[in-house]
Formats: C-alpha cells, sequence, structure tokens
C-alpha cells in the first residue's frame, strides 16, 4: 500500500499522543453572552491571523454552512459537553454543518458534529465536507444526513483517532443526482473516502451507520487510500455491498474489529474490489441478507487480498 509522507507523520503522531509542535496559542471565543463572536463563521473571517484557536463555549452552538479556508483548531470541552449542530434536527438542517477548503489545514477537537444535512448540487457529506488536511480528535459525527459521505465525505487529508462514526444516513437522490453521480449515490454511511482522498483512523468506532446502497460504515473509491488501527466497526447496515467497509481503492488494517455488520449482497463485513493488506484483525459475526445470491458474508470481492496476518475472518456468521 502506498503511503504519502504526511499520511504516516499524523500516525506516528496520533500513536504517540502528540500534535505538531507550534508557536503559543492564540484563542478567540464563540458563543453567546461575553464570547468574542457570536459565531464560528464570524470568528473565522473577522479573528486576526495570530488568532489559530476557536473555543465554543455553548454547550449547543447551532451553525450550518460553516466554511473553514485559514488554518485553525476548533475546540470543545468534550464531545458530550460541546455539541455543533446544524439544526435541532437534521430535516431542520439549511446545510451541513462544517466545510474545510483545500490549503487549510484544521483540528476539530472535543466536540459532537451533527444533524448537517447537506442540500445544494450532487449532496455529499452531511456532517463534514473536507478539502484540505483534517484532523478530528476526540470527536463524534453522528446523525448527519447526505446521499453519499453522511457523516464525512473526504477529498483531501483525513485522520480521525479517538472518536465516534455514529448514526449517521444516506438520503434518497433525486432522479437528477443518480444520473449525474453516475453510480456514486448511496455510498459511505459513516465515511466516504473519494479518489486522491487519503484517511488515517485510529481508535475509532464507527457504529449503527447506513448506506443505501454500498459501504454502510466506510466508503473507500478507486485511487484512495485508507490506514485503519485500532478501530470497530459494528452495527452498520447497506442496501448492497460491504456493511462495514467497500473498498475500491487501498485499505490497510491492522489489530480491528470488523464485527455484526449486515449487507443485502455481498459482504456484511468487507467487500474487496481494490487491494487490503490484514493483519491481526477479527471479521466476525457478519451477515447478508439476500441468501439466493450470496456471495459471503464476512470478507468477499474480486480484489486483491495484498496480505492476511494473524487474522480470524468468517465466513458467514462466524
Amino acid at each position: 500500500m502506498r503511503r504519502t509522507p504526511l499520511l504516516l507523520l499524523f500516525a506516528l503522531l496520533f500513536a504517540c499522543g502528540q500534535k505538531p509542535a507550534s508557536k503559543p496559542e492564540r484563542f478567540a471565543s464563540i458563543g453567546k453572552g461575553a464570547a468574542d463572536y457570536p459565531s464560528l463563521q464570524q470568528a473565522l473571517h473577522e479573528a486576526p491571523p495570530e488568532v489559530e484557536v476557536f473555543l465554543l463555549e455553548d454547550p449547543v452552538h447551532t451553525e450550518a454552512g460553516i466554511v473553514v479556508e485559514r488554518d485553525a483548531e476548533i475546540r470543545g470541552i468534550g464531545a458530550k459537553r460541546t455539541i455543533l449542530q446544524a439544526g435541532d434536527t437534521p430535516d431542520a438542517a439549511a446545510d451541513r454543518v462544517l466545510t474545510v477548503a483545500g490549503g487549510a489545514r484544521v483540528v476539530v477537537r472535543d466536540i459532537t458534529i451533527r444533524h448537517g444535512q447537506a442540500t445544494e448540487g450532487l449532496r455529499g457529506g452531511g456532517g463534514i465536507r473536507n478539502y484540505g488536511e483534517l484532523q478530528l480528535i476526540d470527536c463524534r459525527i453522528e446523525n448527519n444526513r447526505a446521499i453519499f459521505g453522511a457523516g464525512v465525505l473526504n477529498y483531501g487529508l483525513l485522520s480521525i483517532s479517538d472518536s465516534l462514526i455514529l448514526n449517521n444516513r444516506t438520503l434518497p437522490p433525486s432522479a437528477a443526482e443518480t444520473v449525474s453521480a453516475a453510480g456514486c449515490t448511496g455510498a459511505g454511511g459513516g465515511i466516504k473516502n473519494e479518489p486522491s482522498g487519503e484517511l488515517y483512523l485510529s481508535r475509532t468506532e464507527i457504529r449503527g451507520n447506513y448506506s443505501r446502497r454500498r459501504g454502510g460504515g466506510l466508503f473507500i473509491a478507486c485511487e484512495s487510500e485508507a490506514l485503519v488501527e485500532e478501530s470497530l466497526f459494528t452495527e452498520n447496515e447497506c442496501g448492497r455491498s460491504g456493511g462495514g467497509i467497500h473498498n475500491r481503492g487501498d485499505l490497510e488494517l491492522r489489530r480491528s474489529r470488523i464485527v455484526r455488520n449486515s449487507a443485502r449482497k455481498g459482504a456484511g463485513g468487507i467487500q474487496n474490489l481494490g487491494r487490503t493488506a490484514i493483519f491481526d484483525t477479527r471479521v466476525k459475526r457478519n451477515s447478508h441478507i439476500d441468501l439466493e445470491n450470496a456471495s459471503g458474508g464476512g470478507f468477499y470481492g474480486q480484489g486483491e487480498l495484498t496480505a492476511d496476518e494473524g487474522n480470524r475472518i468468517g465466513i458467514l456468521s462466524e
């Protein structure tokens, strides 16, 4: 599997529990009352360049369509105590929660991001859409909606550690979206990694996500790559193949568990149509629903298994 130097750097930093060295932090607070700015978008636009850290002070801060075009760290006081939401419910949301623009280097830490719903064009990325370099640390991404990449849609470099990706769902596409998207609709309930995207996932749980088509937990597109370590995929579902993971690119799994996921066709656990290397990983108790066209509950596909070391992989419901 090809890995870029930057992806390796993120992997090493997260493994050591460290972040890149930086100059002393300057803060701006966001919220009601005596905070510096009432909205995160205003703070990102108006705060001077030396401000690098944006503190959310409201326990629940409602704001949709935030675009981050500068280097920044967006910080809460814990994912259970700081919520950034696009609306009181996904149906009430005017847009996704957050977009990271190309060229921006962004850290989101100790925050729940929820109730986003992509609304424009090809509606990808309900919670977060990333074109830049994004780190999610100790976050929850939950209850977001889009036709693909419902929780997180990644075109850039995405690193997620010590987080929970929960109960994100893809939406039915319109007729125009079905034609324009050329087969991409309904892929990636939790996360979708687009071509050229690079994903590093560590110590993270991907649970209870749903995709109408492929990749209930994670969809890895052609010409993209993902490294997954010490993570759990469970109770994810999809209408076609790859209830836990659907891989068409390059995937490396290490010390992870893919358990109790389901798909209508193909593999309930991992559908492999790309290149997959698996080390010390358990793929167990996954299932598919369409027994007349059964293809394997745990791991299945016409792709290449480049490494298989120290694993336990169940075929159906083992």
